[in-house]
């Protein structure tokens, strides 16, 4: 079973960028995991929803101009 989540970005950087999201499993190709693009909140900030098998995952979040990537660590578990 999947569970969605929402992956959310704020703060003065975000405006007028594209801002891309992926999960991949640790220790898997990010190649293998279609990208999500997060769109604007109307307050601002630039959301996406995700959906994920129960698990670990590694979140990737990547900006462009100028170019930028997070990484975290994301636990999903199904309440």
């Amino acid at each position: 079973m999947t569970t969605p989540f929402t992956v959310r970005a704020s703060g003065p950087t975000v405006a007028g960028r594209t801002l891309r999201a992926r999960l991949t499993a640790p220790g898997l190709s990010e190649s293998d995991a279609k990208p999500v693009t997060l769109l604007p909140d109307g307050v601002g900030g630039l959301v996406a929803e995700l959906t994920a098998a129960e698990g670990t995952w590694v979140l990737e979040v990547e900006a462009d101009r100028p170019y930028w990537v997070c990484h975290g660590v994301v636990t999903v578990a199904e309440v």
